[in-house]
């Protein structure tokens, strides 16, 4: 048997899983299938992958090589690149000097974009039962050199007895760039050869390494996960086996008052078996959980869950058929759910996310080819983001050797945007007591409405109306500014517009100048009205918002008063002196109290002195 083929065998007693699938390049909205690992000298498996702040991708994985003296010839360490330059970089080997075996690397990043790595270095390549141990390293200093031994493969933790063979390593990084591990290991009762699996948690969150801590022990833990919280608390979710039954039940517990809670079992048909959990923990501190029910009657094979309620109920259907969930949460609290289909059934890969409400999934095309994806294979990023790594396992994508693909997409995000037709306005020159309207256009240029909570002014010689209104998307709505000079002087100043759009507060920039009244006022066009005049308000009909001009010919005192149908006053507009020129004044629809009146049609009434002039305007909402 040639070196490589017994490298796939090897591997085949390592790889509890196996998928059979197709594989292919994504469609291109996809971003295209890349190969970072290419050498023919290795077999690489075990991908891992993590996004950092910058929404830079880091990868590490386990490469299989030819060593002459290891034991079969064969050696195995951890190999790690990013993409940080723009395109990924050639690998960097973790080596740990010995003759053991590198394999199960896990990975995090820290605020500054340093790759924190955890692995387990095993003294026999395919026992299940071997010594191993845990180690840790990191390129914080530059570079991965030495290796640290973080867990023994022999520790006493619990008082029944000694501890050995730890794997299924987790890593976290929280925001202070400290280290948080859990990992599977058994526990040997008293020395006996009687054990059960427990999952322990350690962390340098004091400076060095501490003991491992127990988050659990059970009968038959089998598979589990990790995350942590935004204040870096630690919440796991796993499958245990009741004694009487035997029947796997998903577990979950935390850390979030100091100890690990007492776990608590999320409830599902007693008759189901739960694999494959995978957790995230949402801004609020919701636990969300996805899992695999393979022998499921009356639920899919994979649900979802979460405790927003307070307590965990009502699983969420997300396919009848799959395999390998895993779950991530965005800035906004979207749950993104990525699986496989199970062996032997076509092997395509979904992704999908609740944006809209209901989950909607989207297939990934492929061609021929076995391919496996690791324990964390799936990250979000920023920029509406999300990342997958995967491994060839039978060399048939692109080469004959197994290698390590990247490939990554992008989601609809759900957000407000905001455009203006305008950034600034100049008034130009205005006879002081006398006003210019000029506007604005606020277009809803998002996915969902753009909600304008307030709309104020730095400096009070420009006045702004609506002051508040909402948008649904693609629609627009105009914002019209009074400048009232007060003063010979220059006037400057912003508008505010405070909103739920990512830009928010923007601004709009507004200048007009003063100008001293000489005789009798000119109007800011430059021509003196020879007779009092209301004009036919704009626009019309109106919502929420009209503008009503104007023409004073000598200085006079000047009432616009708002009156429904039925006569009775609504709202008084204006009631003070103009000097001779034209004006104009806005009305939001509103009453004398701030209220906002019904559709329907008002009767507007301008008088000065003697004169009297009245126009219908309709606000239709």
């Amino acid at each position: 048997m040639n070196i490589w083929k017994k490298l796939h065998t090897v591997i085949a007693f390592i790889t509890i899983c196996v998928l059979m699938g197709n594989l292919s390049v994504f469609s291109q909205q996809f971003g295209n299938l890349t190969n970072i690992s290419n050498n023919p000298q290795r077999i690489e498996t075990e991908p891992t992958i993590v996004v950092d702040q910058n929404n830079h991708i880091h990868i590490a994985w386990t490469g299989f090589y030819y060593q002459a003296g290891a034991p079969d010839n064969v050696a195995s360490d951890i190999f790690y690149t990013n993409n940080i330059g723009g395109s990924f970089a050639q690998p960097v080997k973790i080596a740990v000097p010995g003759d053991w075996y590198s394999r199960e690397p896990t990975i995090a990043v820290d605020e500054a974009g340093h790759a924190h790595i955890a692995f387990r270095r095993s003294s026999d390549q395919i026992n299940l039962l071997s010594e191993d141990d845990i180690y840790y390293v990191s390129n914080v200093a530059g570079d991965f050199n030495n290796p640290i031994l973080v867990v023994d493969g022999i520790f006493g933790v619990l008082n029944s007895g000694d501890v050995s063979m730890p794997y299924q390593t987790r890593i976290h990084c929280d925001t202070q760039g400290k280290v948080h591990l859990t990992f599977h290991a058994f526990e040997y009762v008293n020395g006996s050869e009687n054990y059960f699996d427990c999952l322990l948690y350690l962390t340098n969150l004091t400076g060095d390494w501490g003991k491992p801590v127990l988050i659990t022990d059970g009968y038959f833990i089998t598979e589990y996960n990790s995350c942590l919280d935004a204040r870096g608390r630690v919440h796991v979710a796993y499958t245990d086996r009741d004694q009487i039954n035997y029947i796997d039940h998903i577990y979950y517990t935390n850390n979030i008052n100091g100890d690990f809670n007492v776990p608590v079992m999320v409830s599902f048909p007693e008759e189901e078996y739960a694999h494959s959990p995978d957790i995230a923990i949402d801004s609020q501190g919701v636990a969300h959980i996805v899992c695999r029910l393979p022998f499921a009657i009356d639920l899919p094979e994979i649900c979802y869950i979460n405790n927003a309620s307070g307590v965990f109920q009502d699983w969420i259907a997300i396919a009848d058929d799959g395999y390998i969930p895993a779950i991530a949460i965005d800035n906004n609290d979207f749950v993104h759910i990525t699986y496989k289909t199970r062996p032997f059934s076509g092997g395509v890969l979904y992704y999908g996310n609740n944006i809209e409400g209901d989950f909607k999934f989207s297939t990934f095309d492929q061609t021929s080819g076995w391919w496996y994806v690791g324990s964390r294979y799936f990250a979000l990023g920023d920029s509406a983001t999300f990342h997958f790594a995967f491994y060839d396992w039978m060399g048939e994508v692109q080469n004959s050797d197994t290698d390590i693909f990247y490939l990554n997409g992008t989601w609809l995000q759900k957000r407000a945007a905001v455009n203006f037709s305008s950034r600034s306005l100049d008034f130009g020159t205005i006879p002081v007591d006398s006003s210019k309207v000029d506007s604005v256009m606020v277009v809803s240029t998002g996915n969902i409405a753009l909600e304008v909570a307030s709309i104020t002014s730095t400096n009070s010689n420009f006045t702004a109306l609506p002051t508040s209104f909402e948008l649904a998307p693609s629609d627009s709505q105009f914002v019209y500014i009074t400048f009232t000079p007060t003063q010979s002087q220059d006037y400057q100043g912003y508008i505010i517009f405070s909103h739920n759009a990512p830009s928010s507060p923007d601004s709009v920039f507004v200048q007009g100048i003063g100008s001293p009244t000489v005789g009798i006022a000119q109007d800011y066009t430059g021509n003196v009205p020879t007779a009092f005049r209301l004009y036919q308000n704009y626009p019309n009909p109106f919502n929420p918002t009209t503008t009503l001009r104007f023409d004073v010919p000598k200085g006079s005192q000047v009432s616009i008063r708002v009156y429904d149908v039925l006569g009775r006053e609504v709202k008084t507009l204006v009631n003070r002196k103009y000097q001779p020129g034209s004006h104009a004044v806005a009305w939001d629809g509103r009453d004398r109290n701030g209220l906002p009146l019904p559709s329907g049609e008002y009767l507007v009434r301008l008088q000065a002195g003697e004169f009297v002039a009245v126009k219908k305007v309709l606000l239709l909402k």
